[in-house]
């Protein structure tokens, strides 16, 4: 029987705010109004094995700071963060693999606001309730 897996940027998500600086915002999309440091997580299509019990999930973070210098450092602190997420007890994550090292991106619609890119395939362990309405989001 096949079971469901978590949703990946949920699961980045959480583990990186217990990780990161309280004053960085965390989450999937750009808030109206931007904080000063915003790391934002989204998915994208990816292939990977088949197999019930583990999946690829590849993952673009963006890491957003009005200084160039301390946005670059974000993204590397992330990626470090990431990288060692299976080694940690990081709940779902089993594996880490950067496809995308961290670069500055940004925004051409605003070039002044520094922004940088990674990205990674995030290998997750299925949920062990095969039942999805039984679970909570991120559990």
């Amino acid at each position: 029987m096949t079971r469901p897996f978590p949703y990946a940027p949920k699961v980045v998500i959480d583990y990186l705010k217990e990780r990161v600086d309280p004053s960085w915002h965390v989450g999937t999309e750009v808030p109206a109004n931007k904080p000063d440091r915003l790391v934002t997580v989204t998915t994208v299509p990816a292939s990977g094995p088949d197999n019930m019990v583990l999946s690829v999930r590849r993952l673009i973070i963006h890491c957003w700071n009005s200084d160039e210098l301390y946005c670059g450092r974000m993204a590397e602190a992330v990626r470090a963060l990431l990288v060692g997420a299976p080694r940690s007890g990081a709940k779902w994550i089993r594996g880490v693999n950067v496809v995308g090292e961290p670069a500055d991106f940004r925004d051409p619609d605003n070039l002044a606001m520094p922004r940088f890119q990674l990205t990674v395939d995030v290998l997750l362990r299925a949920h062990t309730d095969a039942n999805p309405e039984a679970l909570s989001v991120g559990s």
